[in-house]
């Protein structure tokens, strides 16, 4: 008997296996064989937006065959509406869009582990690389973190129950050999759409902040490098470029001298 199942609790019962997103030859084919006159870079541009994920590729591509929209129209769509156009034309044989999949997941976990579900909008505001369980742990000397944050960053047994939770409900994949967790960008953009401007604005202050406190500085020295390399896979995601504090410029001026 083959179960499919998000829940990762099965790894407990049964052995399993797990079914990654597409290569990316493979969502190019998909989408090339799916949309219309579709060029073999238009495909790779779209298959990296959308991390190469089945269901969502599918969609995509269905939605431009009957649309006839052009790539980088669909593109500059997504930037804004990436919700809205993951919710048109559902694959044949599911009962639910992948957004409404993944709302659904966060609902559930927001009920059950607030914590957890704090933490997972966090991320949401970082890249799409592998978080470093260490990247995590520094965020913990910043000062005034939200209550819920603070007891995850704080205690390191509600750091790895925080984990488990949100895994159990797929909406990361974690690396315990690695030791980090990794976000799908679809995932990220969806938990973002759900804040207005206002708490979108709070959370990148806040992971800015965060940023900045997990700097350790000094550059030159090679037990930094490995921390200074796990920041900087995500600072172009977080819009601190456009911070204008002393904290922000000297992150910055420091990655600048480790690269």
């Amino acid at each position: 008997r083959l179960i499919t199942s998000r829940n990762q609790a099965w790894n407990d019962w049964v052995q399993t296996f797990p079914v990654p997103t597409f290569t990316r030859d493979e969502s190019i084919s998909l989408i090339q064989r799916r949309g219309k006159n579709i060029s073999a870079d238009d495909a790779y541009r779209l298959a990296e937006r959308l991390g190469d994920l089945p269901l969502a590729i599918e969609q995509a591509a269905a939605w431009q065959a009957q649309s006839g929209m052009p790539v980088e129209r669909y593109l500059t769509l997504l930037e804004k509406h990436m919700s809205a156009l993951l919710k048109e034309n559902p694959p044949r044989g599911y009962s639910r869009d992948v957004v409404a999949a993944w709302t659904m997941a966060f609902d559930h976990l927001q009920d059950e582990a607030p914590e957890a579900a704090d933490l997972l909008q966090l991320c949401s505001f970082l890249g799409p690389e592998p978080i470093p369980y260490r990247l995590l742990w520094a965020f913990q000397h910043a000062r005034d973190l939200p209550p819920t944050l603070e007891r995850v960053l704080h205690e390191e047994e509600n750091f790895y129950a925080a984990i488990r939770k949100i895994g159990k409900y797929a909406l990361l994949q974690v690396n315990p050999g690695n030791q980090t967790i990794t976000e799908h960008r679809l995932v990220q953009a969806v938990l973002r759409e759900r804040l207005d401007d206002e708490g979108q604005a709070e959370m990148v202050r806040l992971v800015c902040r965060l940023l900045t406190t997990a700097n350790p500085g000094r550059p030159d020295d090679p037990s930094n490098w490995d921390l200074l390399s796990s920041i900087n896979r995500h600072l172009t995601f977080t819009g601190i470029l456009d911070q204008d504090s002393p904290d922000a410029r000297r992150l910055v001026i420091d990655q600048i001298r480790f690269l």
